[in-house]
């Protein structure tokens, strides 16, 4: 070791601020990229959550119909003894009795599946949902079961 207090030579505080910049590169790199993969996963995850609400609260409505259940002009309707239900679906908004329930919905459909008896009567809805947010999109789609069989 030695002995005199010369210091640190121009060399080797080139060389300490060389690899520091490397390093702090390098660093930088990972942030970006987990801050990058953070964005996207929870933009998915926030569309996931948002159709999930969706899809829970139409088929809460559409479960218990015992009246008459129709789709038209991106409008769910269903009505029941007690009173109306009418999911719309307003430029990207997807409204529920004119409160907004959902934004980012590019897409919304309702198809049904039907029991030709005596009288055809609806055994099943299936909703098909797509939101889009950040350029990422999720669709879902949800096949309900009616449990009465007077729906029309």
């Amino acid at each position: 070791m030695r002995k005199d207090n010369r210091g640190l030579s121009l060399l080797e505080l080139i060389i300490a601020f060389a690899l520091l910049t490397v390093i702090s590169a390098i660093m930088l790199g990972f942030m970006v990229a987990g801050s990058r993969m953070y964005r996207t996963v929870s933009g998915e995850v926030s569309l996931q959550i948002q159709s999930q609400i969706v899809m829970a609260q139409i088929r809460e409505f559409v479960v218990d119909c015992n009246g008459e259940i129709a789709f038209s002009d991106g409008a769910l309707t269903i009505i029941n003894t007690d009173a109306t239900h009418i999911f719309t679906l307003y430029g990207n908004k997807l409204h529920y009795n004119g409160d907004e329930l959902a934004s980012n919905v590019t897409s919304f459909r309702a198809a049904f599946d039907y029991d030709y008896g005596a009288e055809p009567t609806v055994k099943s809805v299936t909703i098909r949902l797509t939101l889009e947010k950040s350029g990422e999109e999720y669709s879902a789609m949800q096949v309900i079961a009616l449990r009465n069989e007077n729906v029309t």
